[in-house]
């Protein structure tokens, strides 16, 4: 299966990508980018890393019909050119804004083999590139400031924190291929620093790419490290979209209880559906008692303008139940728009407590297919410069994905141990059984299940260890 390799390119400036961007087009036989591209600027990039590649803008009809038309005409590209990858620059919009992030999982939804990288490092500049780094402890900031950028075109990113780290220096190309140069911090330290323990680090994520939430390599990348986006799961549509549809169609009758920012997205497009606009899904929700778990799921509703009556806290289904039940509201008529699979915890409390729950599936959770020369690829099993330093996992799911991903690249056996010898950052509790009960050591549990939360567990983990990644079966 062909390849597809989405560069956020927020500067067309080779010589400033990271290593990963830079091999990538180096390796393309073709190279695409939107018509609404600075193709001069483009092409000069491709000719310094690729000479041999060929440069294409997809046609204006393919442009018309939106982000899936787009999709598939990568897609359909990338099968005609063979094993090669298909490069496709985002030029204007790095890879966490909202067009970006809808054509990334469109492509994976329709079954292509792609992978997101961030060509260079948040924010833009000039020969003197400099980047501002955010502190791990500002994480949670820095991440609503992109979740506003989702929403809001014009959406601006102020600086976080003063410190900046910069090419010290840029060499001239040499045969055309330029070389790595060092990060460092403009006041002379050196990086990673305790204050910065994520600098140079390659994280690989379990987060299903979804244009319903920030994608976690994003809020990597303003932390100084690579996001590797590990083919573990994937967001389709129900097996029933009736079902769900006939379901939106019942609110504002019974109450919502939405446990996802994904599941939030798949109501409100199932409401649009049945009532003819987004205005109207709008009016539904804001008549609708809603119930969810967490703030990132609230925080989804909140972008068409809905607050939730009910946001559990602790976020996860024990919470919610306790929630309900401090509410006397556990025995009420709900209707749950969760995952094909999830666990029972909600379901067996309102059954015990003799309550009215319909349970809807408003989206499924699949393994993307992956070919074993892939997985390898995406693990860093071959270069030692691509080796990851830490996996993020952020269900059981994904927890058992990772481990056949694991299994596709190795052996059965070399698969655990492999795992066993890269830090498993768990997003919560319930994940971290999970990976107990697989036999798998938990490096690190996250104090919260959020981006912030796994970065200040990364952070505990990666803190003081050594730069260079250390090389594995």
């Amino acid at each position: 299966m062909a390849e597809i390799v989405m560069i956020g390119a927020s500067t067309l400036d080779p010589r400033l990508w990271r290593s990963e961007a830079r091999a990538a087009v180096a390796g393309a036989r073709l190279v695409a980018a939107p018509a609404s591209a600075d193709m001069e600027a483009v092409s000069a990039a491709v000719e310094a890393l690729a000479p041999g590649a060929s440069l294409r803008t997809p046609p204006p009809a393919t442009t018309a019909g939106g982000v899936d038309a787009t999709a598939a005409w990568l897609h359909e590209t990338a099968r005609d050119r063979g094993p090669r990858p298909l490069v496709w620059f985002e030029t204007s919009d790095p890879l966490w804004m909202h067009g970006a992030a809808a054509l990334y999982a469109a492509l994976l939804n329709m079954g292509a083999s792609c992978h997101a990288l961030h060509g260079a490092p948040v924010g833009t500049g000039e020969t003197n590139f400099v980047q501002a780094l955010v502190r791990v402890d500002a994480t949670a900031e820095f991440q609503a400031r992109l979740e506003r950028s989702l929403h809001e075109s014009a959406a601006t990113l102020p600086l976080v924190s003063e410190v900046t780290m910069r090419r010290t220096a840029l060499a001239p190309f040499s045969s055309g291929v330029p070389r790595d140069l060092p990060w460092d911090l403009t006041d002379g330290g050196l990086l990673p620093s305790p204050q910065y323990p994520l600098v140079g680090r390659r994280v690989g994520t379990t987060h299903a790419p979804s244009t319903a939430r920030v994608p976690f390599s994003a809020v990597l990348a303003g932390l100084g490290a690579t996001g590797v986006a590990l083919p573990c799961l994937r967001f389709s549509p129900p097996r029933e979209r009736a079902a769900l549809d006939a379901a939106a169609f019942e609110l504002p009758g019974r109450g919502a209880i939405v446990t996802s920012a994904q599941g939030a997205l798949a109501l409100f497009e199932s409401l649009v559906r049945v009532h003819g606009s987004a205005p109207a899904a709008t009016a539904v929700l804001a008549a609708t008692s809603l119930a969810t778990i967490g703030p990132r799921t609230a925080n989804a509703l909140s972008h068409h303008g809905i607050t939730p009556a009910l946001v559990a806290s602790p976020s996860h289904a024990e919470g919610l139940v306790a929630l309900l039940r401090a509410r006397g509201r556990l025995s009420d008529p709900w209707t749950l728009f969760r995952a094909d699979e999830a666990r029972d915890t909600l379901p067996d409390a309102m059954k015990a407590a003799r309550g009215d729950l319909k349970v809807v599936e408003a989206y499924r959770v699949v393994a993307p297919e992956v070919t074993t020369s892939g997985a390898r690829a995406v693990l860093g099993l071959d270069l030692p410069a691509h080796a990851l330093d830490a996996v993020c996992v952020t269900s059981g799911l994904a927890a058992r994905h990772l481990l056949r991903l694991v299994e596709r690249a190795l052996s059965t056996t070399a698969a655990h141990q492999w795992l066993r010898t890269v830090p498993l950052i768990s997003i919560g509790p319930v994940t971290s059984d999970a990976l107990t009960h697989m036999g798998l050591p938990v490096a690190h549990t996250a104090d919260q299940p959020s981006h912030a939360g796994l970065a200040r567990a990364l952070a505990e983990v990666l803190r003081g260890a050594a730069h260079s990644p250390t090389a594995r079966p």
